[in-house]
């Protein structure tokens, strides 16, 4: 099934009427945290030492790699449930690899990978010679989805306090946020995932409402063009 993922930076005034509508056609995810209607993500992600994956997406490749490890918190601390997920697109084909398992510091030298007993562990490396950690993203995440009709489902994430991380940082706190903050507070990422190739009319509809206008942003990109501006014949230095 095809499924589309489009991009909206919305400010404050957009945000808040199109998250009470979509409050009221959707359903909350059900793992948002009551108290504050989100829940943190934290991600290590690795490239090549000549940043294939990150030249892919500027570039606008249709076939492109992007491998992490990933935690629902503000931080990767040892024994944490995370995963190794990798999303493998490849012209007409895209293969999605989500492996759980408990984080340890090890994970972030993705040599040691070949020691999990997981045989898609070798899809992931294979092609991605000399695979290394080269940044963290966080930000907090709101979301709502829906079942549109007989196509699967819509989803709509809010995603805010996104951060571009340098790869020491493993714990996240409000002074992290306020020091590697991508953007400005007052910003909000929308990722509007819908099945087929369009985004349903009532949602194009809604966007119209308030003015929102596409974007074509990746975090990934952005944190490398944030922390590795400066970096010398494509690759970074260690």
């Amino acid at each position: 099934m095809i499924r589309i993922e489009t991009k909206f930076i919305l400010n404050n005034w957009q945000f808040e009427i199109f998250r009470q509508r979509c409050q009221m056609m959707f359903k909350r995810d059900q793992n948002l945290l009551p108290e504050i209607n989100q829940y943190p993500i934290f991600s290590a992600y690795f490239d090549t030492p000549a940043l294939d994956a990150y030249h892919q997406k500027k570039d606008g490749e249709f076939s492109h790699h992007k491998i992490r490890i990933r935690s629902y918190s503000n931080k990767l601390i040892s024994n944490l449930d995370s995963f190794i997920e990798a999303k493998l697109k490849s012209k007409d084909r895209q293969n999605k690899i989500r492996i759980p398992l408990k984080f340890n510091i090890n994970l972030l030298q993705p040599k040691y990978w070949y020691t999990i007993q997981d045989p898609r562990i070798f899809q992931i490396l294979y092609n991605n010679e000399g695979l290394q950690h080269v940044a963290n993203i966080y930000y907090e995440r709101e979301a709502y989805e829906c079942d549109y009709m007989e196509k699967g489902k819509i989803r709509v994430n809010f995603d805010s306090n996104i951060c571009s991380l340098p790869k020491n940082i493993l714990v996240v706190t409000q002074s992290t946020i306020d020091t590697y903050r991508l953007m400005p507070e007052n910003l909000i990422v929308c990722e509007i995932k819908t099945p087929g190739n369009n985004i349903p009319k009532f949602i194009q509809k809604e966007l119209k409402l308030i003015r929102a206008e596409q974007v074509r942003i990746s975090k990934y990109a952005e944190t490398i063009d944030a922390l590795y501006e400066n970096y010398r014949d494509n690759s970074i230095v260690y």
